[in-house]
């Protein structure tokens, strides 16, 4: 899969849709994992959350931490670090 870093103004981001598509593939192949659509929509809406943070500090702006509400649900553990010693 080739993936372009479409220029944004004068910036290099990755495009949402390119980011949803290479943590899909990620998903699926390393993990063998389903992705669901919540999951899908976690990524789009942290590609973005990313994307406004890179502008912003980018261009001097101050922000505040950007807290995501995934649709996924808050608080997942990992089954490997779960899993008793």
């Amino acid at each position: 899969m080739t993936d372009y870093i479409g220029l944004h103004e004068q910036y290099a981001l990755v495009p949402p849709q390119t980011f949803v598509d290479r943590f899909t593939l990620h998903w699926t192949e390393k993990f063998d994992m389903p992705a669901s659509e919540p999951l899908r929509k976690l990524w789009r809406i942290m590609a973005n959350t990313y994307q406004q943070s890179i502008i912003a500090t980018a261009q001097g702006q101050l922000t505040r931490w950007r807290v995501l509400q995934p649709p996924t649900g808050p608080g997942k553990w990992s089954t490997q670090a779960s899993k008793p010693s």
